[in-house]
């Protein structure tokens, strides 16, 4: 997928799950993987960073409804070779 933006860089996005041929078991791991290019089409050298979000499962939001489902929901910051929020929770089947 090739996204259009007013942005000086261009961005494509690849994803698959896996398929192993003859191998059902791999194959029907729950998985996606997402490849992301960026590629600066400005003659300046550009700085940015990359947010990608899912649409259904938001942060908790506190309502007289939800008191104390948040504190099932653990929300982890990686910092390191991977940099993101992993958010574990009984609605996302980690738990």
């Amino acid at each position: 997928m090739q996204y259009q933006t007013d942005a000086p860089v261009s961005v494509a996005m690849r994803c698959w799950s896996p398929f192993l041929p003859g191998d059902a078991q791999t194959s029907m791991l729950p998985g996606i993987v997402f490849e992301f290019t960026l590629s600066d089409t400005s003659a300046e050298e550009e700085d940015g960073s990359l947010a990608y979000s899912f649409p259904g499962f938001e942060l908790p939001v506190a309502t007289e409804e939800s008191a104390g489902a948040e504190e099932s929901v653990i929300y982890e910051e990686l910092d390191g070779t991977l940099n993101g929020l992993h958010i574990v929770s009984p609605h996302t089947g980690n738990s």
